[in-house]
């Protein structure tokens, strides 16, 4: 009886345990969200959304029609802001996501077929009351071009706020300073039928690369079709010509890809350097709604091979400091030959020695 009461007890032990350390987790996450979040982007859904399965807008237009569509933002700040508004054209990173917010460098892919101009008219920001909320128009126009498929676009809510942070480095005795800039995205889709479409995909180049000062081997991959690549798993390898031996290989899971766009999938050398040569590069992908198989080969030049092991911060490198003691020491052997050299001579001879170096210098 007594064991089947101690049991008991540390059952619910283990549960107050189990239920506090849980309450900690959520406060720890919930209180720093909500410090930073002091905004909120709700969409406003008009008759014509396909159906309301997450956060965005998903909507069936008549070809070469217009349509104007709301976002409600709420400024829960303590103070009157300027929000800016960003609506751009979904594109694919290089990590296998989807970007719905404009990312520095990357542009729409040449497939698209419409510009953002021909799609999309906003203003670009909202000056908004503290504790107030807006309505911003978002004026769409369908091209008149028939199509099936999705046209993926995004819009974003730029907070305005940018707050910095000094982090510490210990190993270096001083810090660095991050800046943290909050706004929210979300996904536009519009289509003119529910005409289901699959993606396809074409190997467009295999190059050797740099990514962070790192050296890599990246394959631009394109997706020429107005529907979305799910639940992406890839597998390359890299050989070289004729020979079986894989030399770099890379597997990645849990990839998407937007319609319409294109990004480059990357090996990392791992700190190897690169050696100029001919290879031979294949990638299997499967997908939810594909699969995909792509062999080319590639050459690296001489030239690619020095400039990019040249700059590459991960590849072991001889430290100064060695050439610059090896060099004191082999003065230092020179000059005790040339004192050994020279002791025990006379100085007719000596003399003679002097004027030998000084021809021959």
């Amino acid at each position: 009886m007594k064991q089947k009461v101690t049991e008991k007890r540390n059952r619910m032990v283990r549960f107050l345990v189990c239920l506090l350390m849980l309450g900690i987790f959520v406060i720890g996450n919930y209180l720093p969200v909500k410090a930073m979040l002091d905004f909120m982007v709700t969409p406003i859904f008009p008759e014509n959304q396909r159906e309301i399965i997450g956060n965005f807008f998903d909507l069936i237009m008549e070809p070469g029609s217009e349509q104007i569509i709301e976002i409600e933002i709420y400024n829960g700040s303590s103070e009157t802001r300027t929000y800016l508004i960003d609506v751009t054209i979904a594109t694919t990173s290089n990590g296998g996501a989807i970007n719905y917010h404009t990312v520095e460098g990357v542009l729409p892919d040449s497939t698209m077929g419409f510009t953002l101009e021909e799609l999309v008219s906003v203003s670009p920001d909202v000056m908004i009351e503290s504790g107030e909320s807006v309505r911003v128009p978002i004026i769409i126009t369908m091209p008149a071009e028939e199509f099936d498929g999705v046209i993926a676009l995004g819009i974003t809510v730029d907070g305005g706020v940018v707050e910095e942070e000094e982090i510490e480095l210990p190993d270096v005795g001083s810090g660095m300073v991050i800046s943290h800039e909050f706004a929210t995205s979300m996904a536009l889709l519009i289509r003119q039928t529910e005409e289901r479409v699959d993606p396809d995909l074409a190997l467009l180049d295999v190059r050797a690369n740099q990514w962070d000062h790192r050296n890599v081997i990246t394959a631009t991959l394109q997706n020429f079709e107005r529907a979305f690549v799910h639940q992406m798993y890839a597998n390359a390898t890299v050989r070289a010509v004729g020979e079986t031996e894989i030399l770099y290989e890379r597997s990645a899971s849990m990839m998407q890809m937007a319609p319409n766009s294109n990004f480059d999938f990357g090996i990392h050398l791992d700190g190897e350097a690169f050696v100029a040569g001919e290879y031979a590069f294949r990638i299997e992908i499967n997908s939810d709604n594909g699969d995909w198989v792509f062999e080319r080969n590639f050459t690296i030049t001489s030239d690619e091979a020095d400039y990019f092991n040249a700059t590459d911060l991960s590849i072991p490198r001889t430290p100064l400091w060695i050439f610059i003691a090896g060099g004191a020491v082999l003065l230092l052997i020179l000059t005790l030959i040339f004192i050994r050299i020279f002791k025990g001579k006379t100085k007719k001879t000596q003399k003679q020695l002097i004027d030998d170096i000084m021809k021959d210098l």
